[in-house]
């Protein structure tokens, strides 16, 4: 075998052919006469038997060659045809008027390349397969295409980059029309007035598909005009309204392209029935007999309308009747035929023909009140005799009904009055006549049925009650509780003023006297409760008639002085009035000269000169004051005694410790006059005792006076001791040493010692005494030791210590 037409041409060889090429392979031998017989994958290609062959599929060629009967030979070559292994796209849809629409081509690229890679492949589309072919006069504008016919091919090629190999596919273009209809507004009526209404928007279906072809189209809602343009959240068929009016959105989409649709509107309208109140019943009084009269149905047409308005009302004695409207009752003269009777209404309102039927009220006749005639009302004239009182007519209502309280009783003076139910007779009564009738209506509280009768009224002479005047003490007995014993019947006379066999009693109230009860006991001796109070009086004559008056009984209060039982006045020791804090003593009653008087005496002697609330007491004695009210005369006097202050008969103050005692004490009494003396030190605080303790070395000045600041006496006295320490650096201040308290007791004599006993000074305490300094010159700080030579009580003594230098 000999290869005659040169190497294999693969892919793997990067010599591959294209697919839709043509390959010719030739196997001329130029010479004798030869047969050929070519083979494709060892399998003979029929007719395949000139000297050349044309290849367009990929396989291995070869082609036998006779020579002669006994000479041939043998040629072959593998021969790959490729091309971009690509896919069909499917077909492009869109909706348009008049056929056409844009279309963007390239959307179709990636299902053109499938699983080929686009960085390796060019993609172009034709409007031709020829152009699509050749790669010839592709689209320019594939991205906005128009169709040019409806449907209409579109070609696209992809070409192999490597190799220039290329593929075509085809897909369509096609336009689809549709248009939705003009569905009515849905109207309801809102049966329950919720505001709700379950609407089958079912029913607008067909209305929706319009002209499109019956089952070419689904038609759904949707609550938003974006949701019915990307047809998503539909609802329905059964929608419940949230508001109204409220617009539903219909999509009319064609069942064989979901992407063409179109939308259309209406409202849901949802109107309110009227509505049908809870009725009261109608209620009438029995005048046929006790369980019929007659009703004039449209008095309740107000209350059923309730202030809406277009709405007609009718009444049926059926709720079928009602339902469908038919045997309307009379509105007018209807008389009942069962007690109680239901009565159906049926609402209608005029503009929107909606129905309400879910009402009643019930026909009910009452009876009328059972009422009892009146005995004869009769009462005692008043004070003025003349025929006429005051009647209280309800006093009659529970007579007149029986007791029983669901009754309204109305008087009336004329029956045309009480026909017309017109100036009422309330409160109290004044007749105009006597005597005289008066005209009565019950009415039934619960029902509002009324019954008649009569009151006859009458007026009886009644005794005469005459002002009486006030009965005035003053507040003598136990002053100040405001309590006194009057007579009462001190006022019969001014009461009776003449008249005869009459009754008195006295009251503490207008309630018992004029009920004639609780008579006060002993109105002869009585106490009273209050500085005013009012007291009854109960008239009363054989016929029971009773007029009443009052009278007050009065306790005015008695200025009461509220001086001291005891007052001093402060004498020196010649008698001569002392002014102090407290002397001379003023007497003061605590009262206010408003309204009131004074008078004074001393010793039972009248002091005409004082006329004042208080007086000033220069004499000793017992001085008495009255205070009198200048309106009533009420008066009360007080006595109060003066007496005389002075020094102490007797006073004193000592030393009870002994000389230099570690704590000293002063003891000082007084007596005389004053009940009690107080005691002090140089000007300390004043106390009642004399006893003083912790009291410093020195001289000191002992005071003695009476609680009212009167006379006060002192007495020196001098505590004997020593400092324990002197400073003698000239600052003014313990500058010298000295026994303190005794500079009075000339004999007394001192000496000064150091630790080792060596005399350093001796002094007497009338001297400034002791610097520090010993022939001049200053001595160390350290502890002397002094020694004392002094009469105590007589007796010589000598007493030593030791005290400190500081420096």
């Amino acid at each position: 075998m000999e290869q005659i037409w040169g190497l294999d041409r693969t892919l793997v060889g990067s010599n591959p052919l294209c697919e839709g090429d043509q390959y010719t392979l030739d196997a001329s031998v130029a010479g004798a006469a030869m047969s050929y017989q070519w083979n494709r994958n060892a399998a003979p290609i029929p007719g395949a038997t000139n000297a050349t062959y044309t290849a367009t599929t990929t396989g291995n060629y070869s082609v036998d060659i006779n020579y002669t009967a006994s000479c041939s030979t043998i040629a072959s070559v593998f021969l790959e045809f490729i091309s971009p292994n690509s896919s069909t796209p499917t077909d492009m849809q869109a909706c348009g008027s008049g056929g056409t629409a844009v279309f963007d081509l390239t959307s179709k690229t990636s299902e053109a390349l499938g699983a080929l890679a686009a960085a390796d492949h060019t993609v172009s589309y034709y409007e031709s397969q020829s152009d699509a072919e050749a790669g010839i006069n592709p689209i320019p504008n594939p991205s906005t295409y128009s169709n040019t016919a409806n449907p209409q091919t579109v070609y696209v090629r992809i070409e192999e980059n490597a190799f220039n190999c290329a593929s075509v596919e085809e897909f369509d273009l096609i336009i689809a029309t549709i248009s939705a209809g003009t569905p009515m507004d849905m109207i309801a009526c809102d049966v329950d007035n919720d505001g709700f209404f379950d609407f089958d928007l079912s029913t607008q279906d067909a209305d929706m598909a319009g002209t499109n072809a019956a089952g070419s189209v689904t038609v759904t809602y949707h609550l938003t005009q974006s949701d019915a343009d990307a047809g998503v959240n539909p609802v329905g068929p059964t929608y419940t309204n949230t508001t109204t009016p409220e617009t539903i959105y219909g999509r009319v989409e064609l069942n064989t392209d979901s992407n063409c649709a179109d939308t259309a509107s209406f409202n849901l309208i949802l109107n309110p029935s009227p509505v049908a109140p809870t009725i009261t019943d109608f209620e009438s009084c029995s005048t046929i007999d006790p369980n019929t009269t007659v009703f004039a149905l449209s008095d309740k047409d107000t209350e059923i309308m309730n202030g809406q308005a277009n709405v007609l009302v009718s009444y049926y004695s059926t709720q079928a009747d009602a339902d469908i409207g038919v045997n309307e009752l009379p509105t007018n003269g209807y008389t009942n035929t069962s007690n109680p009777q239901t009565i159906y209404v049926r609402l209608i309102d005029a503009l929107t023909n909606c129905v309400n039927t879910d009402t009643t009220f019930e026909l009910v006749v009452n009876d009328l009140p059972v009422v009892t005639a009146p005995a004869l009302y009769d009462l005692c004239d008043d004070n003025t005799i003349d025929g006429f009182t005051s009647f209280d007519l309800a006093t009659r209502d529970s007579e007149i009904t029986g007791g029983n309280t669901s009754y309204t009783v109305f008087y009336y003076a004329t029956q045309l009055d009480a026909d017309n139910r017109m100036n009422e007779l309330t409160g109290s009564y004044t007749n105009t006549v006597n005597p005289q009738t008066v005209f009565v209506v019950v009415e039934d509280n619960v029902t509002g049925c009324e019954n008649y009768t009569t009151l006859n009224l009458e007026v009886i002479d009644a005794p005469q009650a005459a002002t009486a005047p006030d009965l005035i003490l003053c507040d003598d007995n136990n002053t100040g509780d405001l309590t006194e014993t009057f007579n009462l019947t001190d006022n019969e006379t001014a009461v009776l003023n003449g008249q005869t066999g009459i009754t008195l009693t006295y009251h503490n109230s207008q309630a018992d006297a004029d009920a004639g009860s609780n008579a006060i006991g002993n109105p002869t001796s009585f106490d009273n409760s209050s500085s005013l109070q009012t007291v009854y009086v109960r008239v009363e004559n054989t016929t029971g008639c009773f007029n009443t008056t009052s009278f007050n009984i009065v306790v005015n209060e008695v200025p009461v002085p509220q001086m001291f039982d005891l007052y001093y006045l402060c004498l020196d020791g010649n008698g001569n009035v002392l002014n102090t804090d407290n002397s001379p003593p003023t007497l003061d009653t605590t009262l206010s000269v408003t309204g009131l008087s004074f008078s004074w005496s001393l010793d039972g002697n009248v002091l005409p000169a004082e006329t004042g609330a208080t007086l000033t007491a220069t004499m000793v004695g017992m001085y008495t004051v009255t205070a009198t009210d200048t309106t009533t005369g009420c008066n009360s006097s007080q006595t109060t005694e003066v007496r005389q202050l002075g020094p102490p008969d007797s006073f004193g103050a000592e030393v009870t410790s002994r000389y230099f005692d570690e704590v000293h004490r002063i003891e000082a009494f007084a007596q005389g006059p004053a009940t009690q003396y107080i005691f002090s030190v140089d000007d300390g605080p004043w106390q009642y005792n004399g006893f003083f303790e912790d009291v410093t070395p020195g001289p000191h000045v002992v005071f003695i006076q009476d609680l009212d600041g009167c006379n006060t006496v002192e007495i020196p006295i001098d505590v004997i001791g020593y400092p324990r320490y002197f400073t003698p650096n000239n600052d003014g201040y313990h500058d010298t040493w000295n026994i303190i308290g005794i500079n009075n007791e000339p004999t007394t004599k001192i000496y000064i010692f150091d630790r080792y006993g060596k005399l350093l000074k001796q002094m007497n305490p009338s001297g400034i005494g002791w610097d520090g300094f010993y022939n001049g010159q200053p001595l160390p700080s350290s502890d002397y030791w002094f020694q004392v030579e002094y009469i105590e009580n007589g007796s010589n003594k000598t007493f030593g210590g030791h005290f400190a230098l500081k420096r």
